[in-house]
Parts: structure tokens; C-alpha cells; sequence
């Protein structure tokens, strides 16, 4: 009786607070045992402490009920939304436009957020040599970089990156009359053999906005997340030139510092060498 009592007390109580606008309710905390919602305009309504309880535990327990049902539907949306992605490239792989068709379909009718790449079995197998012609407002030299024709323009920068210090911002990379945008394949602008050439054009660092901190802290984050490709790096043949961080000069390999700013030669190989 006790539990049926209080439970018609807590519908009462919760249809009488609907009436009101929460914006005209004020909560007050009175001691650790009293809470108090009043009323801000007349008739100035106390409701009681108890009540006050029983609709805030009724509230948490609605809410909790709610999160736990909405992220089962995620779950379920995105198991769903996977094997769909899963059957599309299987209808795709084997030629059934039919499938694939019905497949994109549902993904759409989903606006499921995709990235749509191309698996490397498409591409020339092994590792190639690049010959790149780097290039900036002052100077001009030749190296050479070990490359996948899958690798992304993205790739390769970050690659450059490491390998040689330059900045992925002030990389602008020109492959068969074509300037490179990052999504895409070294492939997809026809590098697919030994002796390919690229040309790499350097902005300065004051153009793309890169500090010395900014120059750091990419450099270390890029160092714990990507790896070295096996053959390159500073320890190559090929790092005889190093690029200052501040105006990308290309200075030569027994200048301390650099040749036109005198910024310090940065200490990357004893950092690769300390993080690897």
C-alpha cells in the first residue's frame, strides 16, 4: 500500500510541476538533508524535499534508461552500416552492380560517412625510387626517396617529413605538370616505376605560418606515429642537405646553423634515434 501510495504521490506531484515553465522554478539546497523548489512567481509554491528526491532519482533513472537505449541503436546503426560496407566491396570486387547498387543505396539512406580508397593489390607491387628535384626560392638540389605507388600525397609529405625535416605545409608537390592534392595516389599521377621523376617546391615557414613550437611538436608527434621506412631517413645515403625549420633553406651538411636566418641546425637524428 506504502509503494502504491507514494508511487500515485510521484504522478501527482510530477503533473503538478508540469504545469509550470522549469525556467520559473528555482531549486534551493537548504542542508544536506533539505532541498527546496519554489515557485519564482505567485503564488510562490513550495514543493517538499521528499517530492523533490523522488523526482530527481525518477529523472536519473529515465535518463540513464534513455542513454542506455540510444547508444544500443549506435551500436546496432553501426554493425549494420559495417556490414554493408563489408557486402559493397565484396558486390564491387566481383562485378555485381546489381549489389553494389543496393548496398550504396542503404549506405546513403544511412549517410553513413565513408573513405572510399582503392585496397593496394590495384597498384604496381613493391618499392620504388623517386627522384625528386627540391626546389625553393634560392636553391635547388636532388634526392632520392623510397616510395609505394599506393602512398598518398599525404603520405609522401609526412614521409618527407621525417626524412629530411620539411614541413608538410610548406611541401607543394608538382607531378606530371599536375600540383598534387593530398587524397590522392602517387599512382594516380603516373609514378609507377624506378626513376619517376617529382618536384618539390618549399614555401617559407613565415608563408605557412609554422613556429619554431609548431615545427617541435610535429616533429614529435609524427616520430611516435609513423615509422621510418626501412632505408631511409637520416641515416641514408641520400641526407646529405638538412632544411632550417624557419625559412626551409636548404643549408649544406657542415653548417651548424643556417645559412640565411642562422637558426640552429635541429637535432633530428639524436631525437629518431632516442624515440626509436
Amino acid at each position: 500500500m506504502g509503494k502504491k501510495f507514494s508511487y500515485i504521490t510521484l504522478c501527482f506531484y510530477l503533473q503538478f510541476i508540469a504545469e509550470f515553465d522549469l525556467r520559473s522554478v528555482q531549486y534551493e539546497v537548504k542542508s544536506s538533508r533539505c532541498h527546496e523548489m519554489r515557485l519564482v512567481a505567485p503564488p510562490h509554491d513550495c514543493i517538499p524535499s521528499m517530492f523533490v528526491a523522488m523526482v530527481f532519482f525518477s529523472l536519473s533513472l529515465s535518463l540513464y534508461s534513455q542513454c542506455g537505449l540510444i547508444m544500443s541503436r549506435l551500436i546496432a546503426v553501426l554493425c549494420f552500416s559495417e556490414e554493408l560496407c563489408l557486402e559493397l566491396t565484396r558486390a564491387i570486387e566481383a562485378g555485381d552492380t546489381q549489389a553494389a547498387s543496393q548496398h550504396a543505396s542503404a549506405l546513403a539512406r544511412q549517410k553513413a560517412a565513408l573513405t572510399i580508397q582503392l585496397s593496394e593489390k590495384n597498384y604496381a607491387d613493391g618499392e620504388i625510387s623517386l627522384s625528386v628535384v627540391v626546389e625553393d626560392v634560392s636553391s635547388s638540389c636532388c634526392v632520392t626517396v623510397k616510395v609505394f605507388p599506393y602512398m598518398t600525397v599525404a603520405a609522401l609529405k609526412q614521409q618527407v617529413f621525417l626524412e629530411y625535416g620539411f614541413h608538410p605545409r610548406v611541401q607543394r608537390w608538382v607531378i606530371g605538370q599536375c600540383l598534387c592534392t593530398e587524397p590522392r595516389s602517387l599512382a594516380s599521377y603516373g609514378v609507377q616505376k624506378d626513376g619517376d621523376t617529382a618536384y618539390l617546391y618549399l614555401i617559407s615557414a613565415r608563408q605557412a605560418r609554422i613556429t619554431r613550437q609548431l615545427f617541435q611538436q610535429d616533429l614529435e608527434s609524427a616520430l611516435l606515429t609513423t615509422p621510418l621506412p626501412p632505408g631511409n631517413g637520416p641515416t641514408s645515403q641520400d641526407w646529405r642537405e638538412w632544411a632550417c625549420p624557419s625559412c626551409t633553406f636548404i643549408n649544406k651538411p657542415s653548417r651548424p646553423g643556417c645559412e640565411i636566418c642562422a637558426t640552429a641546425r635541429p637535432d633530428t637524428q639524436s631525437f629518431i634515434q632516442q624515440v626509436l
